[in-house]
């Protein structure tokens, strides 16, 4: 096939029409080599100025873009096949244009576009009586429907397709009614015909190959094993549903059987597997710019972030869930809707009324004639006569015709009064819903209340053991501090302890994660700190010092036996001042950190062991000193990863290289200068991207300046 679409020269319509059929073949069989023909076959279009197959083509790429979730490139696509078919007054390719855009603005969450175009493509199928495009029609109002929670109605319209398919023998539309109509079963929690259903669509899929189908199925049996809490079955066909996704480049379907896996996850406890998946899951639907799938991820991932012991996440997420949620509120939505079915069913009721009163001026006019005719005279009484004949026969037909459509209408009154009464109900059903939302919403907001509360007393204590910018400058006669937490409280520490006039010891760490579980790391951290150098007086080996705070730490949260793998990467130096020889005699150990000090203008990196404070390591961990004396105007700089790894608008990292040159430049400025420099360097390179990690740098000259 694919050698038929590229070599066929395009040199009229009649070949032009060969490759609408071949590519939407390709649509649904190859996926990923499909745009590369309707380019091609879209340029003969052009050069042919043949607009009507211009807009033929483009409304296959509008499909491929929906296919692939390239959402911008697919709204330019179909808003150009629109105004195209409007331009040329082709009704046929407006409607289908109409359709396809229908479902494509809906799964955007674009519900005012979806329903106008959805309706306008319905109203001229059913006018034009285009049965085949009937179920497909049907199909995408059932799930718009369904999208707003209205189920009897979603229902009603997947058995209308399920019936035709079933008659017409349409495999595809036989299996994705089969398909929905296990959605509705499962949203109404009749789990087990769910599954019915759905193995009903799998079967059918087993003949027509549809491989998106698969990943759409498969995901829907996985959340119904979720909701009947048998989570294996759940896990092997959610993983199903997502290696075909990865092999059809499926985003839409991706997402959702992601969100589905994380789910099982999460309620078998296995929370590191639930955090990656939903982590994933929400990136692909951000970048795919699918906020429906996005609502589904964030409502899951915030509990996720809460059963893991992490509630400033959880806070965050859950804030970013009600945005979204707001967002896309359904409300306003249901009620256009339905407004909108209603006014296409009064357009029908305003064409019957235009159809009676057309056949009464009819009537008028034949009885007229019939009158004038009997007055030309006696001679014409046979003539008369038969025109009466003919008049009475064509009137009795007429005032047949007339029972039958006024029967119609009266059909068509009883109807529109049964969807008002369903209007009312589900109104009251709308405001009961939206009464149990506004009592969860305010639930959650106290619970938030006291979480903040909770989290800024945290802040506040974590502030009280930090050391105090006064207890810094008594030694280190010139210093900045630059201390940025990604959220209230910090995962990043620093602690001083002056031993005498001549001697002071400080300390940078960078705990594992950051909120409130960094937090915690850190208020460990410092206690073990102060016992071990304040109370247990080993005061001149940081060596001795890391191996005391790595034991420690381990013995604390019992990582020789348990689970938890939680520790810090941390610089200790010890600074002793030689004022009779102009020396400073600098002692320094690390875990996986760095210290940098200028002398003589050239800058010089002190690294420490490649051993992490903490975590279930079974191996012995033995640190090392490092020993050196430099000129007492010499410039120290200690910080942990979050400045260089923080990234910019090109997922680029800000990096120790650039970090070196800057520091470099720019340290003979005066010392505060050089931290507002260096603020405004991250400053320009962050841009508008949130902060990543903590951020703790600390920059100092002992002698003065």
């Amino acid at each position: 096939m694919k050698q038929i679409v590229w070599h066929q020269t395009v040199s009229d319509t009649s070949h032009l029409r060969t490759h609408v059929e071949l590519e939407a073949l390709l649509l649904e069989q190859q996926l990923d080599s499909a745009l590369v023909y309707m380019q091609n076959s879209l340029k003969k279009a052009q050069q042919l100025k043949s607009l009507k197959w211009e807009g033929e083509f483009k409304l296959l790429m509008g499909r491929y873009y929906w296919y692939k979730t390239e959402n911008q490139e697919g709204t330019k696509v179909f808003e150009e096949v629109l105004a195209l078919a409007k331009k040329i007054d082709d009704k046929d390719l407006l409607a289908r244009a109409q359709h396809q855009s229908g479902v494509f603005y809906s799964e955007m969450g674009d519900n005012q576009k979806a329903l106008n175009n959805l309706f306008g493509a319905l109203k001229y199928y059913e006018e034009n009586k285009i049965s085949n495009s009937l179920p497909s029609i049907y199909t995408d109002i059932g799930v718009l429907y369904y999208e707003q929670q209205l189920l009897e109605k979603a229902k009603l319209y997947h058995q209308k397709v399920l019936d035709i398919s079933k008659k017409e023998n349409k495999l595809a539309f036989k299996m994705r009614a089969y398909n929905n109509l296990g959605i509705i079963y499962l949203a109404e929690k009749n789990y087990q015909e769910a599954l019915n259903n759905y193995k009903a669509a799998l079967k059918i899929n087993e003949t027509i190959r549809h491989k998106q189908g698969d990943v759409i199925i498969f995901g829907n049996v996985a959340e119904s094993f979720n909701y009947l809490e048998q989570y294996d079955s759940a896990i092997f066909y959610a993983q199903k549903s997502i290696e075909i996704a990865k092999e059809t480049d499926f985003k839409r379907g991706l997402v959702r059987s992601k969100t589905i896996l994380g789910d099982a996850y999460l309620k078998t406890n296995a929370l590191s597997k639930a955090l990656r998946e939903l982590e994933e899951g929400l990136y692909v639907a951000k970048e795919t710019q699918q906020s429906r799938e996005g609502l589904n991820v964030l409502e899951i991932l915030y509990q996720a972030y809460e059963k893991d012991g992490n509630p400033q996440k959880a806070y965050q997420t859950y804030k970013e869930y009600i945005v979204l949620r707001d967002s896309l509120s359904k409300l306003d939505d249901v009620k256009q809707l339905l407004q909108k079915e209603a006014i296409y069913k009064e357009e029908q009721l305003k064409a019957e009324e235009e159809r009676k009163e057309l056949q009464r001026r009819t009537e008028r006019a034949e009885e007229a004639r019939v009158r004038n005719m009997y007055l030309g005279g006696l001679f014409m009484v046979s003539v008369v006569l038969l025109l009466l004949g003919i008049g009475y026969r064509q009137k009795k037909k007429s005032n047949t015709r007339l029972e039958e459509q006024n029967q119609a209408i009266k059909l068509q009154q009883i109807r529109i009064e049964t969807q008002n009464e369903e209007l009312n109900v589900t109104n009251e059903e709308l405001q009961t819903q939206q009464e149990k939302l506004e009592q969860t919403y305010n639930r959650l907001r106290t619970t938030t209340e006291k979480l903040d509360a909770s989290i800024r007393y945290a802040s506040d204590m974590q502030e009280a053991v930090l050391p105090k910018l006064d207890t810094l400058t008594s030694f280190f006669n010139n210093l900045f501090l630059i201390y940025r937490p990604k959220d209230i409280v910090s995962g990043d520490f620093y602690w001083f302890s002056q031993i005498n006039q001549q001697v002071g010891i400080l300390a940078l760490a960078d705990c594992t994660g950051h909120g409130v579980p960094g937090a915690f790391m850190s208020m460990l951290g410092a206690t073990l700190l102060h016992e071990t150098i304040n109370i247990k007086k080993i005061q001149d080996d940081p060596a001795r010092i890391l191996n005391n705070l790595n034991s420690g730490i381990r013995k604390i949260l019992k990582q020789e036996t348990g689970q938890n793998d939680d520790g810090m990467d941390i610089s200790i130096a010890i600074f002793e001042k030689m004022p009779t020889q102009n020396k400073i005699k600098v002692i320094f150990a690390g875990a996986k950190s760095t210290m940098y000090f200028v002398e003589n203008n050239e800058l010089t990196e002190i690294k420490g062991n490649n051993k992490h404070i903490g975590g279930r390591n079974k191996t012995s961990v033995t640190f090392q000193n490092t020993i050196f004396e430099v000129n007492s105007d010499t410039l120290f700089y200690l910080f942990t990863d979050g400045l260089s790894d923080q990234h910019n608008v090109n997922r680029k990292k800000f990096g120790s290289s650039q970090l070196k040159t800057f520091l470099l430049e720019n340290h003979q400025r005066p010392i505060q200068e050089q931290k507002h420099y260096l603020v405004e360097k991250l400053k320009s390179h962050q841009g508008k991207e949130p902060q990543r990690d903590d951020i703790s740098f600390i920059g100092f000259k002992i002698g003065q300046e």
